[in-house]
């Protein structure tokens, strides 16, 4: 995952080593962040959710390893709640694009990241 606040050690590595390789090939794209374990300080994208929560819950309860300790699903679902709450939705997802600005560019970016949740 690329959140460069992120509590997990392995996330924030993975955020690192992304930065990095853009950088040294010169790759200009916007990185998306998003959260998992640790809540964006600025998140700029918030995407509804709810016609899709219960396949995110489906292949979050896919990862015994991860779920068998921990309330996982009621823990991001209950972020997801509150996200969406604070944006006058049900349930949302929240990310932060740090290049974008432009209130068009980010409409086709929702666009995007909803067509691949739903697997088009």
């Amino acid at each position: 995952d690329l959140n460069r606040y992120e509590y997990h050690k392995d996330h924030i590595d993975t955020y690192k080593s992304i930065k990095k390789i853009l950088r040294k090939k010169h790759i200009k794209t916007n990185l998306i962040e998003y959260e998992v374990w640790t809540t964006l300080r600025y998140p700029n994208i918030f995407l509804d959710i709810e016609d899709v929560k219960e396949q995110k819950v489906a292949a979050i309860n896919q990862h015994k390893s991860q779920t068998d300790n921990l309330d996982y699903e009621n823990l991001i679902i209950g972020l997801n709640t509150y996200r969406g709450l604070s944006k006058n939705m049900q349930c949302a997802e929240a990310f932060y694009c740090e290049k974008e600005k432009n209130q068009e560019k980010i409409r086709s970016i929702k666009r995007k990241i909803k067509s691949r949740i739903k697997g088009e």
